[in-house]
């Protein structure tokens, strides 16, 4: 893989969702083309789409935010439409946003997360890391101590957008500049830190990722509820048939649905 603008890559047999590899990006850029994407996505002019990326140093911070998380100022800060609280994007990740319009059958956010989680479990797999989820903290976790994956969703008329920060030889010292996700920034782990020499290259990263989401994704995607009549799709009949109102919807799996509430947060596990 070549990142560059707009370089399309690693196609999936079967494609549900077309790849974009949109290479070192700041982030108030990745986020206009994710507003872009949804927009064409909506009007149907666009496919199902994972955006990859990788950020200059940027703090975000999702509604979940609480008082009390800056500690250095020495990176920009942007308040961001995600459920959650405050993370880092840097050099060294890799950055996943899916826009994807979600089938009349699988709306459920929470269960969205969880297939983001699936997708970059299996990714770690392929390299011989054993990750797994930890019980009320979205995200991907090493022995349920050390965090490997920063997880954070937003959905607008049901189109998901932002998406996961995969830690792969980051700088895990700029953490320290808050409270990621709540939580004390030593937690945090890159693929680099867990498999020292092992570590695979990023294209091998970003090729296994890809992959692990295409698995995952797909059961949410219109296209496969067309290629699958019948079948059960993820979370069916567990939310309310009323969409995300206009603004956006963030999710945490343990808080309540407020699906008509523009903007609504549901939070309740920490969500990034």
């Amino acid at each position: 893989m070549s990142p560059g603008p707009d370089a399309a890559v690693r196609p999936h047999d079967p494609a549900w969702l077309e790849v974009i590899d949109l290479g070192r990006i700041d982030y108030g850029t990745a986020r206009e083309r994710q507003e872009r994407q949804v927009a064409e996505r909506k009007a149907e002019r666009s496919p199902d789409t994972l955006l990859v990326c990788e950020h200059d140093p940027v703090l975000t911070t999702g509604r979940g935010t609480a008082e009390g998380w800056l500690r250095d100022d020495r990176f920009p800060v942007v308040d961001v439409e995600r459920g959650g609280e405050a993370t880092y994007h840097g050099p060294g990740q890799v950055v996943v946003y899916p826009i994807v319009a979600l089938s009349d059958g699988a709306r459920d956010l929470h269960r969205w997360l969880r297939a983001l989680e699936q997708g970059a479990m299996d990714a770690c797999a392929l390299f011989g890391l054993n990750a797994a989820r930890r019980e009320g903290a979205t995200g991907v976790w090493i022995d349920g101590e050390r965090k490997l994956v920063s997880i954070g969703v937003a959905a607008r008329h049901w189109i998901t957008w932002h998406g996961l920060a995969f830690n792969h030889e980051t700088d895990l010292s700029h953490f320290e500049a808050i409270q990621p996700c709540g939580f004390d920034a030593g937690v945090m782990t890159s693929l680099k830190r867990e498999l020292g020499d092992r570590c695979p290259s990023r294209e091998d990263v970003v090729g296994a990722l890809i992959d692990g989401l295409q698995r995952s994704l797909a059961p949410f995607t219109r296209a496969w509820a067309v290629a699958h009549p019948g079948a059960a799709a993820p979370g069916a009949g567990s939310v309310a048939a009323t969409p995300p109102g206009p603004a956006s919807s963030g999710a945490g799996p343990s808080g309540a649905t407020r699906p008509g509430h523009p903007g609504a947060d549901l939070s309740g596990e920490r969500n990034s």
